[in-house]
């Protein structure tokens, strides 16, 4: 499984973890945003987010926060991105 960041349930009080019930929780950068064409891996040739965070705004998620492995500004450092979370129109199919 290959991910940012993968859940491990634990059904005994965190005493144990199986990875058939690991669960994806955040792909790679490159699987939301297509990054551009020159950018700079700091660290490693991975686009992966690190210690992601979700901000609630009215009870609902709608910003993700997180650094990432990569540099989208082509500097030597690593940075952190906040993603606008869109979720869709609950209605849209029953408009006419």
């Amino acid at each position: 499984m290959k991910g940012a960041c993968i859940l491990w349930p634990s059904y005994d009080g965190g005493l144990t973890f199986r990875s058939k019930n690991a669960r994806l929780a955040v792909g790679h950068f490159s699987d939301y945003i297509v990054p551009p064409k020159r950018v700079t891996y700091p660290y490693s040739r991975e686009d992966k987010f690190e210690r992601p965070s979700l901000l609630f705004i009215g009870g609902e998620p709608k910003y993700f926060i997180a650094p990432t492995g990569i540099n989208i500004l082509r500097h030597t450092g690593t940075h952190s991105l906040i993603l606008r979370i869109e979720t869709p129109d609950p209605f849209a199919d029953s408009h006419p």
